[in-house]
């Protein structure tokens, strides 16, 4: 179509070309009417360029006509009206023409155009696709009667939704994407899942491009057949690959070329090779070696043979031997013809194996039966018979060359305590299957039972389950009983007395305590543990105290109710667990004391000892009584009777205690302070203090070293609180290293001051009898440069107790360096004075016990007096403690050279405090030392 400048153009020199022809008509056949030749120029102007170019053409004649036809040029006289009045006519009919044209043309091209659209949409609606007309925003225009089809949507419904609306959800973001690359690139292509009016869901394929006009036509093809043909498809492969690779022998197709076209996982794994490896390529290729028989039978096969072989070996790559059953069978295409071979392939290697460690296994049953020591029978049980080997003959003295018996034998041999479940046991097996295993007793041929272990197996039932066949074996276990009777007596008796030990003890207390939750009973541990045990050992060896700890045992044994336990769970130490004693707590402590005043009535009376001499002994008893709560265990138990029984032996022997509440809350308390101790000796907690010793007229001697405890949250301790449990836990020789350390640079600062002093020391036994004590000692005094002559060592009567002769030794060593030693507490001890005479001690130190009754009390005179002329006749120094009033200062002053100590001359201080006050004393210091 020509565009506007063309048409008016084409218009204009339509007119010309008429106006032109117009002239030369008139020129050569004289006037003629004007309008001959300009109406048709105008008629087809209007009809080639349209309303436009008729107009054009009208206007540009009637000036020319005017201009040529009508003379004067441009002028109108009366004689030239008819044709003004032509030109006039000829106007309005070139308007009503063009306009006229243009409404015919109009129409011509509306016509077109719907026919045009009817077969386009005829094309569309008999279209095998969805086509789909949308605008630039998604949306739809347009549908034909397909997308209805396919969607169940109406074209009028269709032109109310967009692009979204009919795309399934899960599928949004992949139309979003494909729209804008519509609209980026005028084209896409996708597979998208829309959404039926119904709710179904379509897969389709979309094509779709952009319109010059900027509208969107795609089309879209249901798929959904195809992909489901392709899913069964892949599905159908897959399940064909699985029984490939599942198939119970390795498998391999080939073309007719010997190339790979399919093979199973086992085919790979055989040959250490992957999928990727074979396919597409030959057979003999990969493998070259391949034998020229096996290259035979694949040709039989290709011609159209099936070829089997039930056994074949031969060497691998790796040196083994590998056996194969192999079959070679052609496949074929559908004109019947051979498209190749598949190779069947079976590795019987390990069957190979197999049977050949079979036969290896029956050679060697056979004979390890004509060996074992055990006896084996095989039961057929139809029958009743009983086929045992000859080892079964000899374990019950039968006769070796007759091996079948019948099956009664075997019943008459059972103890007949033991027949009743050994048979329950077969019947069990034989019935539901069940191993047969149990140990019971069998008579030999001379009279005399067995201790067997016997297990057996049902090996063969009917098809309606009756039990065929059962196999077994029995062996002798009359010794490992023994040994097994040996192993518990030594596991649960104590191998002196032969009372229960400790851990029979716990597991009978552990029970009761159950059934006494179970029944409300109350119950009751009661622990013994003799006083002073240890000097009859000492005294009289301990072949003489095991005898005397079993006669103990045996009168304890009379005193109890039948159900009652005795137990001895340590050296001197025994145990009663009394069971059912009661209802309540008051009953079953009732119960306990009277079967403590029992043991203390039944201890009462002597011993006689293998050497005919009379032992009188007394108990110490702990009681606890139990159970205390749901939760209370065995352990618990005993840690409370132990508690008890420490007790009655802090009351000093011969006492019955029972366990309560404040005894926890102290136990508690002593657990407390022994784990703060070991923080206490890491952290340096502890504290020097000096307390002052002065002679009668107040003049300082000398000072004792203590130890103070510094705790982080109890405040400033005393040694009371502390030092008796550092001598049960050891901690005392981290203590007494500290203090002696201390002690030493307190002596060389002095010194070296000016001002020398001599102090005195606690020294624990447990330390004096440690092995490297001395070596230690000597060094921290050649370390520090103490000099030993201004110390005393302070030790206890408990020292000389155990091991006189190494202590005397250990004493010497020590004194020969100048080091003094006092005897603390004296007359509070134990010890023979007749220890004293071979000791180098220097002092006695009268403990603060004998000090604080004086003068009135004349017991503590008497006592004290003694002690000081026993001083004298030995050359010893006396020192007083506890001195608090001076009644009593002046009692000693009548005495001789007493060193006094004690609150009347100054309290324990802080060493550097102390030291502080000695040096601002001036008094002090001209008479110190």
């Amino acid at each position: 179509m020509l565009n506007r400048p063309l048409r008016l153009l084409l218009a204009s020199g339509t007119v010309l070309c008429g106006f032109a022809t117009q002239l030369l008509v008139w020129e050569k056949l004289g006037p003629v009417p004007p309008w001959l030749l300009l109406y048709p120029s105008v008629f087809t102007a209007a009809i080639l360029t349209g309303a436009e170019g008729g107009l054009l053409a009208t206007a540009l004649a009637a000036v020319l006509g005017w201009y040529y036809f009508i003379p004067p040029r441009f002028s109108f006289a009366i004689d030239s009206a008819p044709t003004g009045y032509s030109i006039v006519v000829f106007s309005v009919m070139g308007v009503a023409f063009s306009l006229f044209s243009q409404k015919l043309r109009a129409a011509r091209e509306a016509n077109a155009r719907a026919v045009a659209d009817a077969k386009l949409r005829m094309v569309l609606d008999h279209a095998a696709d969805a086509v789909i007309v949308a605008s630039s925003n998604g949306l739809l225009a347009y549908g034909n009667m397909m997308s209805s089809t396919l969607l169940q949507y109406s074209a009028e419904e269709l032109s109310t939704l967009s692009v979204m609306d009919i795309t399934a959800p899960e599928d949004a973001e992949k139309a979003r994407l494909a729209f804008q690359q519509l609209l980026d690139f005028g084209h896409a292509r996708s597979e998208l899942m829309l959404l039926a009016k119904d709710g179904r869901r379509i897969a389709t394929e979309i094509n779709a491009i952009k319109a010059p006009d900027g509208s969107l036509i795609g089309t879209a093809r249901d798929i959904s057949e195809y992909l489901q043909i392709y899913q069964a498809l892949v599905e159908s492969q897959t399940r064909l690959q699985l029984l490939i690779d599942h198939a119970p022998a390795s498998l391999a197709l080939f073309d007719r070329d010997m190339h790979y076209l399919a093979v199973s996982q086992r085919w790979c794994d055989d040959y250490s090779l992957g999928e990727r490896d074979l396919l597409g390529h030959s057979h003999y290729e990969i493998f070259p070696e391949i034998p020229e028989h096996w290259k035979s039978i694949h040709q039989q096969a290709l011609a159209g043979e099936t070829i089997q072989a039930n056994e074949d070996v031969f060497l691998r790559a790796d040196g083994k031997l590998q056996w194969l059953r192999w079959e070679v069978r052609p496949w074929r295409t559908q004109d019947g013809g051979v498209g190749g071979i598949v190779i069947f392939s079976e590795d019987i290697t390990a069957h190979k194996e197999a049977s050949r460690q079979a036969q290896d296994s029956k050679e060697r049953l056979e004979l390890a039966l004509a060996a074992t020591q055990e006896g084996v029978w095989d039961y057929d049980i139809p029958s009743g018979r009983v086929t045992h080997n000859r080892q079964w003959c000899r374990i019950f003295g039968l006769d070796e060359e007759q091996l079948e018996h019948p099956v009664e034998l075997f019943f008459t041999l059972i103890h007949p305590d033991d027949l009743p479940e050994v048979s329950q046991r077969l019947e069990a097996a034989m019935k539901h299957g069940s191993p047969f295993d149990g140990e019971f007793r069998m008579r030999h041929s001379n009279g005399h039972y067995l201790w067997v272990e016997d297990r057996g197996q049902v090996v063969a039932r009917s098809p309606e389950g009756k039990p065929l066949r059962m196999v077994g074996a029995v062996s002798d276990i009359t010794k490992r009983r023994a040994d097994h009777e040996r192993i518990r007596n030594l596991a649960y008796f104590d191998q002196i007395s032969n009372l229960p030990n400790r851990t029979l003890l716990m597991d009978r207390l552990g029970l009761a305590l159950s059934i006494a939750r179970r029944q409300g009973h109350m119950g009751a541990l009661v622990l013994l543990n003799l006083d002073r045990f240890q000097t009859v050992n000492d005294a009289h060896g301990r072949e003489v105290g095991d005898s005397l700890l079993r006669d103990i045992g045996e009168r304890l044994s009379r005193q109890l109710r039948e159900g009652d336990t005795l137990a001895r769970i340590a050296g001197d130490e025994f145990a009663i667990l009394l069971q059912d004693c009661g209802q309540d707590w008051a009953e079953a402590g009732s119960h306990a004391i009277v079967v403590a005043e029992k043991v203390h009535a039944a201890m009462g009376n002597s011993f006689l000892i293998a050497t005919g001499d009379q032992i009188n002994l007394s108990v110490s008893i702990g009681i606890a009584r139990c159970p205390r709560s749901a939760e209370d265990s065995p352990q618990e138990v005993l840690r409370r009777a132990d508690t008890a029984l420490h007790k009655a032996k802090q009351q000093g022997g011969g006492q019955t205690t029972f366990f309560d509440a404040d005894m926890d809350q102290a136990v508690k308390e002593r657990f407390a302070v022994d784990r703060d101790l070991r923080s206490a000796i890491r952290d340096e907690e502890f504290r020097l203090f000096l307390q002052p010793q002065v002679d009668f007229q107040g003049r300082l001697l000398g000072a004792e070293a203590l130890v103070r405890w510094q705790h982080p949250s109890r405040g400033l301790l005393p040694p009371a609180a502390f030092i008796g449990l550092a001598e049960e836990s050891a901690q005392i020789i981290s203590i007494d290293n500290w203090m002696l350390s201390q002690v030493c640079q307190l002596l060389v600062a002095q010194t070296m001051a000016g001002h020398p002093l001599h102090l005195s020391v606690n020294l624990s036994p447990r330390q004096f009898r440690q092995p490297g004590f001395i070596c230690w000692f000597k060094s921290l005094l050649e370390s520090t440069g103490a000099d030993p002559t201004q110390l005393t060592l302070e030790v206890t009567e408990s020292l000389f107790i155990d091991n006189i002769n190494e202590v005397v030794a250990k004493m010497n060593e020590l004194a020969a360096l100048g080091i003094r030693f006092s005897i603390d507490d004296f007359g509070t001890g134990y010890s023979s004075l007749a220890y004293l005479k071979r000791m180098p001690i220097h002092e006695l130190k009268i403990d603060k016990s004998f000090v604080q009754g004086l003068p009135t009390d004349l017991n503590d005179v008497a006592l004290v007096e003694t002690m000081l002329a026993m001083a004298r006749h030995m050359h010893l120094r006396v020192v007083a403690e506890g001195v608090e009033t001076p009644a009593q200062a002046a009692f000693f002053s009548g005495h001789g050279a007493v060193v006094l100590q004690g609150y009347l001359y100054g309290k324990p201080e802080p060493a550097q405090q102390w030291i502080k006050h000695w040096h601002a004393d001036t008094a002090l210091l001209h008479t110190s030392g």
